[in-house]
């Protein structure tokens, strides 16, 4: 039989480990909470082409080049950004919404004397005007996140998460 102080010791050890056990599964609960949530957006610091650059630029995604690749070009003096979804080396256009698989596409053109950007495959709707709007009404326009500058001659620019 087990004597009072024995008994007592094995109740002060029990509620030790079960305060340990209470502060380790606060401290994953609070660790969990700082990651980033999947559906939130992500920031990306882009480093802007020279203002007189008229060339297209293709810069890859936060999540790597598999999801997400950003076209970015100066067109009147603003900088376009506009983001394509980018899989097994093709960058995959939509069909009357983003969501809708369409075509793919190898390589996108920046057709500026033209006033187009898009797929070279010869198709008006895989092209789209310099500013975003579709050549065919029923494709949707590009996506274009939001850009904000960091005031060194950098963006920040905002992603959807996937």
């Amino acid at each position: 039989m087990w004597t009072r102080e024995q008994r007592i010791a094995l109740y002060v050890a029990w509620i030790r480990w079960m305060l340990y056990i209470a502060l380790a599964a606060v401290a994953l609960v609070f660790l969990f909470a700082l990651g980033r949530h999947p559906h939130e957006s992500a920031l990306l610091r882009l480093q802007a082409p020279p203002s007189g650059d008229g060339h297209l630029q293709v810069i890859d995604g936060p999540a790597g080049p598999h999801h997400l690749r950003l076209l970015v070009f100066w067109q009147d003096g603003r900088l376009r950004v506009y983001g394509f979804p980018y899989a097994d080396d093709l960058y995959v256009l939509p069909e009357h919404d983003w969501w809708s698989v369409g075509g793919m596409c190898a390589g996108l053109k920046l057709q500026r004397d033209q006033g187009w950007i898009g797929c070279d495959d010869g198709q008006p709707a895989h092209r789209w005007h310099l500013d975003g709007r579709a050549f065919v009404a029923a494709q949707p326009e590009l996506l274009a996140p939001a850009l904000q500058p960091d005031g060194h001659g950098a963006y920040w620019v905002e992603l959807p998460s996937p």
